[in-house]
Parts: structure tokens; sequence; C-alpha cells
């Protein structure tokens, strides 16, 4: 066979529509988005629950071996809430992992899901400062602290309020880059 006939055979073998969507990849992609988002989450999630069942541990040990500091004591309760309220919802986040099959689309909701739920996570971690910056606040006033460190609290908590705010935004620039993946993908034939 000659040059031109065996390109000729080996073009039409492999000859496949330029924009073809390459579902081995995508799938792929989707499932890496997926990972990165539940890692986050899954971070998130355990920082937020040892940290605050931790602390709230930590405060009431000292609080009622010392002085019956009663903001303190209301801010460790607080804290006990918040730290169980982020372990029953980190269990029910897991539960319904398993109702999504797992297909690109499937996986795409699931991902989606999970980028819905960090959001909802990290706005409600960033106000749960307020509460938890105002009992502080209390708790300093109430043990009559020095004035610099009362407002050494106020800042940190500040610069933390916005710090989260900042956080929270780039939770919802990978939530919405989900949506869109999703409108392209029910938009296009299959």
């Amino acid at each position: 066979m000659e040059f031109e006939e065996i390109r000729k055979i080996w073009d039409t073998q492999n000859v496949k529509p330029l924009y073809v969507m390459n579902d081995t990849v995508l799938h792929r992609q989707v499932l890496d988005k997926q990972r990165r988002a539940k890692h986050i989450t899954q971070v998130s999630e355990l920082l937020l629950i040892f940290v605050n069942l931790g602390v709230s541990v930590f405060i009431l040990a000292v609080t009622l071996t010392g002085s019956r500091n009663t903001s303190l004591i209301v801010l460790a309760i607080w804290l006990a809430i918040s730290g169980a309220w982020v372990l029953s919802e980190r269990m029910r986040r897991i539960r319904g992992g398993n109702n999504f099959d797992r297909s690109v689309q499937g996986e795409l909701s699931y991902a989606l899901s999970i980028a819905t739920y960090q959001v909802r996570l990290s706005q409600l971690g960033r106000w749960n400062a307020l509460p938890t910056g105002g009992l502080t606040l209390l708790a300093m006033v109430e043990s009559e602290k020095a004035s610099w460190l009362s407002a050494a609290i106020v800042v940190v908590f500040i610069v933390s309020y916005i710090a989260a705010g900042w956080e929270t935004n780039i939770y919802i620039r990978h939530k919405n880059e989900l949506e869109l993946l999703k409108k392209k993908l029910e938009a296009s034939p299959s």
C-alpha cells in the first residue's frame, strides 16, 4: 500500500468530531472537584467541632474551678451547642451522600450539594462570631479585665469576621463554577 492509502485508512479510523465531549475526562474532572469540596468541608467541620467543643470544655473547667463568671458559662454552653450542631449536620451530610447516583450528572449534583453545604456552613460560622464575640466581651467586662485586652479581643473578632467573609466568597465562587458546569451539561446534547 502506498502512503496516501495508509493515511486515508488511519484518518477514517481516528476521525472524531472536533467538539465531542470526552465523558471519561469530564467524569474525572467532576470527581476531582467533588473530592476537593469534600476535603474542604471535612476539614472545616472537624475544626469547628473540635474547637467549639474543646474550648467549651476548657472554659467550663476553668470557670467551674475558679470564679463563677456567668458570661463564660453561657459562652461555654453556646460553643457546646454550636459544636454539637455541626456534628449532627456532618452526620446528616455524610448519610445524604448515598442518595446520588454515580453518573457524571449524579456526581456533579453531589459536588454541588457539598459546595452548597460548605457555603451555608461558612456563613453560619461567620455569623456565629457575633454571639461568641459578644459573650467573650461580656465575660471580660464581668471579670474586670483591662480595657486594652477587651479592645484587642474586639479587634480580633472584627478581623476574623472580615476574613470569614472572604472565605465565604471563595466557597460561593466554587459553588457558582459547579452550577455553571451543571447548566452547560444540561444544555448540551447527549
